[in-house]
């Protein structure tokens, strides 16, 4: 995975560099990165039989199906892009480079993409006090989602994968450290 992230990058850095507007750029990554994400389809990707042109004319009709109007600005660099990929057999990196493409949008905007996973749902006051904490600690805005996990026990874990970081305030981890301390 961090390979394919690494070689994602030029890809995604490139078509954020030459970007004057995300939205049509958000959407076609997300339909061709769902496309490539296909079983069926994965299979096929590394087949010799089927051209370049098929693949770069299959991925473009996929794209004017599916988004029609709202690719049609950047059609020409989208068409270069599948071209590009098809060509350096990379069409796999497909994800990898909306999720860069993606996290790159948000660093730019100054947002910290905060997951907080919890044992048992949060209500919207707790969502807003923690979103205002988070905050404060981080002096950023944030962009935070939430999730159930009930392996946690109790408690909550807050991730921000883009930056790489995590707080663990689980009771899940908090036995853990006990189970450590305990064999140590």
């Amino acid at each position: 995975m961090a390979h394919n992230l690494t070689a994602a990058r030029p890809y995604a850095r490139a078509i954020f560099d030459g970007v004057e507007s995300s939205a049509p750029w958000l959407s076609a990554l997300r339909v061709l990165s769902l496309t490539v994400q296909e079983p069926a389809l994965a299979e096929m990707l590394n087949n010799p039989q089927i051209s370049a042109q098929k693949w770069c004319d299959f991925f473009n009709s996929i794209l004017q199906q599916s988004l029609k109007a709202a690719v049609q600005p950047i059609e020409k660099k989208l068409h270069n892009l599948i071209a590009l990929l098809v060509e350096n057999k990379r069409l796999i990196l497909l994800p990898d480079i909306e999720l860069v493409y993606h996290n790159l949008l948000i660093e730019s905007e100054g947002v910290e993409e905060i997951e907080v996973s919890s044992a048992f749902p949060m209500n919207q006051e707790e969502i807003a006090q923690l979103k205002l904490a988070l905050e404060k600690r981080l002096n950023s805005s944030i962009h935070l989602t939430t999730k159930i996990d009930e392996s946690l026990i109790g408690g909550m874990l807050i991730r921000n994968e883009n930056k790489n970081w995590a707080l663990d305030y689980s009771v899940k981890e908090q036995l853990n450290r006990l189970r450590q301390n305990l064999i140590n």
